[in-house]
């Protein structure tokens, strides 16, 4: 058992190092390629952008609701109303096995958009924007089903923690792409970039094939349980009745709007990105603002890629305490963390710069910690829409790609809130300080003091503002304790939990 349980859990982690391998890769040197390499125009460069921020914006629900039809479609093909029992743990079992497949081919689009990336062949602005668009729609696709494959393969807190500790360690060791990266990058000659990134598509492929055989071997081999019966045969009886209606996207969208906890966790998700990715946009700019007269720059570049790895070892001591204490009040515990930090560094100002420096670097791993543990709750979540709606499997996809859809507009306000914050309080503004640096210089460091003081509000104002709302927000969530325990009673007949496949494994 212990063999199966390890082999399960290196399926979920190759998943995770396939997908960071080769994402990093892209958000650090995508920019910079096409501007500096490839000298794309401004215009061209921006028009690029804002289509793939519309494509960005609902591609999440498009993959989302196409992934959960395509994988509905083969789980009804087990369901036979007179065999009601047995075909409801086969639908279950094909719906994750249909997704196991899905992610094998996904893995190769991504992976192939990837290495087109690199090597232009249209004209660079239509080679560009043709790459932004292939290659979100394969990341989409390929996070959605990551995701739903940890609501649909466990159950309890416990089995699908240890499932995200799993992919955490994965991410980490993806990320030594981007160390690497740091020796070969040349935007004069990527030659030698151009090489490593077919290498590591190479391999992110590979770690895409293997894993999903892995998860879909183990989710093949439970084909042959058949829950037990009893007082669970009403639940599958009603869930045979509503198999057959089709799920219209109004009639969904009603459904999602009408369940308060989806909607209180809506908000919270909203302002946990806006929080993310107002620390990734801004943390190169506190490093260099507040603390580049005692760090070097090249320490600062250190810096940098290692804030890309702590938040994935975060995960794994945070998910150590989920299974201990519960999801609900480890998020509770994390948002009182970031309030916590946020007030010490209002207190505290800018009397120490190693103070400073530790808040700057706890700030972005316990935000980023947060922003990966909320999956888990949206698994909870599907679990208690599975039982609400009677759904004749779980609709994972399209509720993760719903959860991501409403949370998206945190992203473009990030930066924006941010530069407006800066525009306000400094003169000139930031675009004019970076267009005219010397002239700025010459001038003296008031500039530079003024920008100082707005970044050390901004270091505590963000996270005391944030945490506030959120944790009004998660006060109103219900779906934990006595709830969430009977929603996975009448769920664990359905589903089978994570230990269940281990046992009856025999492949």
């Amino acid at each position: 058992m212990r063999a199966r349980l390890e082999q399960h859990l290196v399926g979920y982690g190759l998943l995770s190092f396939g997908l960071s391998s080769v994402h990093n890769l892209m958000l650090v040197y995508h920019v910079d390629a096409y501007i500096n390499a490839f000298k794309i125009g401004q215009a061209e460069f921006m028009t690029a952008e804002v289509i793939f921020m519309v494509w960005n914006c609902c591609n999440d629900l498009i993959w989302g609701w196409l992934s959960d039809m395509v994988c509905t479609l083969a789980a009804l093909t087990h369901t036979h109303p007179l065999h009601l029992p047995r075909c409801s743990f086969a639908a279950v079992v094909a719906f994750s096995s249909a997704r196991c497949r899905g992610l094998q081919l996904a893995g190769v689009g991504l992976a192939s958009s990837f290495v087109l990336l690199w090597n232009p062949l249209l004209p660079v602005a239509w080679h560009f924007t043709l790459c932004l668009v292939l290659y979100d729609g394969f990341l989409t696709w390929v996070d959605l089903q990551i995701s739903a494959l940890l609501s649909d393969l466990v159950i309890t807190s416990e089995d699908r923690a240890t499932l995200s500790s799993a992919a955490s360690v994965g991410s980490v060791i993806g990320t030594s792409s981007l160390f690497i990266s740091m020796l070969l990058w040349d935007p004069v000659n990527i030659g030698a970039f151009r090489w490593f990134t077919a290498c590591v598509a190479t391999l992110s492929v590979a770690a895409f094939a293997r894993g999903s055989a892995l998860l879909r071997c183990v989710a093949t081999a439970g084909r042959t349980c058949t829950p037990a019966g009893g007082p669970q045969n009403m639940f599958i009886l009603l869930w045979a009745m509503h198999a057959a209606k089709p799920l219209s996207m109004a009639r969904f969208a009603w459904q999602m709007a009408t369940n308060a906890n989806f909607m209180w966790f809506s908000l919270l998700h909203l302002i946990q990105v806006f929080h993310c990715h107002f620390n990734s946009n801004f943390f190169p700019l506190f490093l260099g603002v507040l603390l580049g007269d005692h760090l070097p720059k090249s320490l600062q570049g250190v810096l940098l890629c290692v804030s890309f790895v702590l938040p994935h070892l975060n995960n794994v001591m945070v998910n150590q305490f989920v299974k201990s204490h519960g999801l609900y009040n480890v998020v509770r515990l994390l948002l009182f963390i970031k309030l916590g930090l946020g007030l010490l560094a209002g207190v505290s100002g800018s009397i120490l710069w190693g103070v400073i420096a530790l808040l700057v670097a706890s700030n972005r791993v316990v935000t980023e910690g947060t922003c990966k543990i909320l999956s888990l709750v949206i698994t909870d979540l599907v679990d208690e829409d599975m039982v609400r709606r009677y759904r004749p499997a779980s609709i994972a996809a399209l509720i993760f790609g719903t959860a991501n859809f409403l949370s998206k507009p945190g992203q473009t306000l990030a930066p924006i809130v941010g530069t407006m914050m800066i525009d306000e309080q400094v003169e000139g503004g930031l675009f004019h300080q970076h267009q005219h640096q010397q002239q700025q210089q010459a001038a003296g460091d008031a500039n530079q003091d003024q920008l100082r003081a707005v970044l050390l509000q901004m270091l505590w104002m963000v996270p005391v503002g944030c945490a506030a709302i959120q944790l009004l927000a998660w006060s109103r969530f219900t779906l934990h304790g006595p709830r969430l325990q009977a929603v996975r009673r009448i769920d664990v007949p359905v589903l089978p939990t994570f230990h269940a496949y281990v046992h009856q494994s025999a492949c």
